[in-house]
């Protein structure tokens, strides 16, 4: 999307520092009031979402877990229809690999909003703390709680916009779950300033 999220952004071709914009909904038309929620997104370098390299950067249901492990500005953004779903995602690079090109595949699942479901959750880790974008900030307690029992980060989430190579996603399916594939996006290097003489 572009940046005011408006239209369907033209180029795929991202920068280290940019923001990829993506925005998931679903259809309410023939159904009660849903919420969308994104249990998992996994980046890989191929459209096939068990391919390796593969990193998981949301996960557990509803974890944005980039920012957390990475001190990037990805994120959910604050909801504003409940069958809708925007996405800041900070481009990167897989480490140790020299490829560009980045396909991304998540699994979506709307849940009715008379049905409470305080496993479903979108939440993003923002100042020091996860935060929900539906308010009710106590659902994000899981991830806190995954991040204890896992202190140990793989060394490629230590490198500065450098991601690691694992994923684990499992799939569930009727009519109110769907995965999709997004890609592919080119992620570059940081774009350099040319500069010239003023006369």
């Amino acid at each position: 999307m572009t940046d005011d999220w408006s239209n369907e952004r033209k180029s795929s071709v991202y920068f280290l520092g940019d923001m990829v914009n993506i925005e998931a909904s679903v259809d309410v038309a023939n159904h009660l009031p849903l919420s969308l929620y994104v249990d998992t997104c996994a980046a890989t370098l191929a459209p096939d979402v068990n391919s390796h390299p593969r990193y998981s950067f949301i996960d557990q249901q509803g974890c944005f877990r980039d920012s957390k492990l990475t001190g990037s500005r990805s994120s959910f953004l604050p909801r504003v229809q409940d069958e809708l779903l925007q996405i800041q995602l900070e481009p990167f690079l897989f480490h140790g690999d020299d490829r560009h090109t980045i396909y991304i595949t998540c699994h979506l699942e709307a849940v009715p909003i008379s049905k409470t479901d305080p496993v479903k959750k979108a939440c993003s880790y923002n100042n020091g703390r996860w935060r929900s974008v539906d308010g009710d900030s106590y659902v994000c307690e899981s991830c806190g709680k995954d991040e204890e029992t896992s202190s140990a980060k793989p060394a490629a989430y230590q490198s500065n916009h450098k991601r690691a190579l694992k994923s684990q996603t499992r799939k569930k399916r009727n009519d109110l779950h769907k995965e999709t594939t997004l890609g592919p996006f080119v992620f570059l290097p940081w774009k350099t300033l040319k500069t010239g003489n003023l006369k």
